[in-house]
């Protein structure tokens, strides 16, 4: 029983965060949308200078949301090796989770110079995961945008996120009934 509770919380956990990925990197997308719009205008400066600052709130989340949707998952493959491979294909598909993270989290130290990994602070971006030609650089808590391509932290692809974590929402769903339906036999 206490087994099937933990996996009832990792399983819950995950599904929760796969949501929040999805969520936040819907509303990124709609927001630069309106910054678009927005931008256009000097009259509508200040809604735009508010909209900035609400995407720069809401990449920070989608990173959080990234981060902790993989963390419940790989605690929940403890449970259910099959998991493993949603693992697998997140980190095929957003190899960056971590490191972004990280440096936003602690992006004050990485501006004075004192990050643990500053040598990674600031990179190229990666044409394999961005799809993005070219050279560009950037640093882990700005933003890239080209074309129809949108970087968090210039390394988190939004739009892959939304591709990689929709469908796991519904999977996880699965997983927890599964769960339950195992209880009520047993019980």
């Amino acid at each position: 029983m206490i087994e099937s509770g933990t996996t009832y919380l990792a399983l819950v956990n995950s599904k929760q965060w796969t949501r929040a990925v999805v969520i936040e990197a819907k509303e990124i997308l709609q927001l630069h949308d309106s910054l678009i719009k927005l931008d256009r205008s000097f009259e509508l400066k200040p809604q735009a200078d508010s909209v900035f600052e609400l995407l720069k709130i809401k990449e920070y989340y989608f990173t959080i949301a990234l981060s902790k949707a993989r963390k419940w998952l790989t605690e929940a493959t403890e449970y259910d090796g099959n998991l493993q491979q949603v693992i697998d294909k997140i980190d095929h598909d957003l190899p960056n989770i971590r490191a972004v993270r990280n440096m936003k989290e602690h992006e004050i130290e990485y501006y004075k110079n004192e990050g643990r990994n500053q040598k990674d602070f600031i990179k190229e971006v990666d044409k394999e995961n961005s799809g993005i030609e070219g050279k560009i650089v950037s640093d882990a808590t700005s933003t890239v945008v080209l074309g129809d391509t949108y970087l968090v932290g210039g390394r988190l692809n939004v739009q892959q996120a939304i591709q990689t974590f929709s469908p796991l929402y519904e999977l996880i769903e699965q997983k927890i009934q599964e769960l339950w339906d195992k209880e009520l036999e047993e019980g």
